[in-house]
C-alpha cells in the first residue's frame, strides 16, 4: 500500500490556499496497525476544524495508526472549488432566505444536476482516495460521502466510510449509499 503522505500542507479554514493534504510523518510501515483517511471540507465554519480534531484524537489515542487529513473541497476542480466556497458564504451571509429555500428543497431529494457537477469536478479527489488506499475513511463534511458513494458501492474503493455529522441537523446531503456508519 502507498503511504498516506503528501508534500503539501494542511488547509486553513480561513485561507483555503493549499492543496488540502496534511503532510505526514515518515510512514510507519513496520509498526502501523491501520490507515485512516479523514476527509473534511473547507466550506462553512467548522468542517475542517472537526477534521483536524478527529485526526489529532486518532493520532493521540492510537499512535500505531497512520492518519492523513484531506480537505475534499481543496481537491476539487478549481472553478468548482471557488464557486462552492464563495457561493455558500454569499448565500448564507447575504441571502439567508434564498439559502433556506435551497436547503429545504435539497433535503427532499439529492439534486441530480448538482450531483453530476460535483462528481465531474471531484474526479481528481476520487483518484487521490483510491491512490491512498486507506483502511477506513472518516468524513466531517458531506461532499466526500457524495463523491465516494458510487466508487464505494461499485467496489472500486473498499474502505468503510464513516460520517461524523458536523452540522446542527441531519440533512439529506449527508446520507449516501456506501456509508457504513454515522456519528451524531
Amino acid at each position: 500500500m502507498p503511504p498516506l503522505s503528501s508534500t503539501s500542507s494542511d488547509s486553513t479554514s480561513a485561507g483555503h490556499t493549499n492543496a488540502g493534504v496534511r503532510a505526514m510523518p515518515a510512514p510507519r510501515s513496520s509498526g502501523a496497525r491501520g490507515r485512516v483517511l479523514v476527509l473534511s471540507g473547507s466550506a462553512g465554519h467548522g468542517h475542517v476544524m472537526a477534521g483536524r480534531a478527529v485526526t489529532a484524537a486518532l493520532r493521540s489515542r492510537h499512535p500505531l495508526l497512520e492518519v492523513a487529513h484531506v480537505d475534499t473541497v481543496a481537491r476539487m476542480w478549481s472553478p468548482f472549488k471557488q464557486i462552492y466556497r464563495s457561493g455558500y458564504e454569499r448565500l448564507v451571509d447575504k441571502h439567508p432566505v434564498l439559502w433556506r429555500m435551497l436547503y429545504n428543497a435539497s433535503n427532499a431529494a439529492h439534486p441530480a444536476l448538482g450531483g453530476m457537477i460535483s462528481r465531474a469536478a471531484g474526479t481528481r479527489f476520487v483518484r487521490l482516495v483510491k491512490r491512498l488506499d486507506p483502511d477506513v475513511i472518516v468524513c466531517t463534511h458531506f461532499l466526500a460521502p457524495e463523491l465516494l458513494s458510487r466508487p464505494v458501492t461499485k467496489g472500486k474503493i473498499r474502505a468503510p466510510v464513516h460520517v461524523v455529522f458536523t452540522d446542527l441537523d441531519t440533512h439529506l446531503s449527508w446520507n449516501w449509499p456506501g456509508v457504513d456508519r454515522y456519528y451524531v
